[in-house]
């Protein structure tokens, strides 16, 4: 293997595991209820965070953070030899994350889905995947969770996690959509 291809395989499993760690609550009294990931083979990587702050004399708030590593941007200056050279030798993964406010009764609704699954623990080995989508889904804390994980089509006992967790993805990205549509509202006002 030439040492280009190690440095970008090296580069692609930091930046992946930059998303993996997640963002750090923003205060005291901040908990994540839960984390899903996707990884393609060839397009950005993403995360999504939810969190709850509970504050002292203040009503429980939640919020989401939506975190993307632009592996297109990065990708090019692998392209070549030529083009690896014109960037630092120290490279970071240029990582993207925006926070985005969600209602009590949003974040209530998507607990209560994964709440009423009932997956197996194990699923038969087997299956290979060499490119495709990779997900991630971490649901509870680092105290008490528990973390699944599958590449392109879902282990058929997992159809019912991996349907909340596809929808769930869609209703965040939506939450973040209609944020950005109001944020550009109110800088027009």
């Amino acid at each position: 293997m030439d040492e280009d291809l190690k440095e970008w395989i090296e580069f692609e499993r930091n930046a992946r595991e930059i998303i993996r760690r997640g963002t750090v609550p923003d205060s005291a009294g901040t908990l994540r209820l839960f984390q899903l990931l996707v990884f393609p083979s060839f397009d950005p990587a993403i995360g999504w965070e939810v969190f709850q702050r509970r504050l002292p004399s203040k009503p429980v708030a939640y919020y989401g953070t939506h975190t993307i590593w632009r592996r297109d941007v990065d990708g090019a200056k692998f392209r070549t030899p030529m083009e690896r050279l014109r960037h630092p030798r120290l490279l970071h993964p240029t990582i993207e994350t925006k926070v985005v406010e969600l209602s009590c009764a949003l974040v209530e609704s998507i607990l209560n889905r994964f709440r009423s699954l009932t997956i197996p623990g194990y699923v038969e080995p087997g299956r290979i995947c060499l490119d495709g989508t990779r997900y991630e889904i971490s649901l509870g804390s680092v105290f008490d969770g528990a973390r699944y994980y599958w590449s392109n089509d879902r282990p058929p006992e997992w159809k019912h996690l991996s349907g909340a967790a596809l929808e769930t993805l869609r209703v965040l990205d939506s939450a973040a959509e209609s944020a950005k549509a109001q944020d550009g509202r109110d800088s027009l006002a």
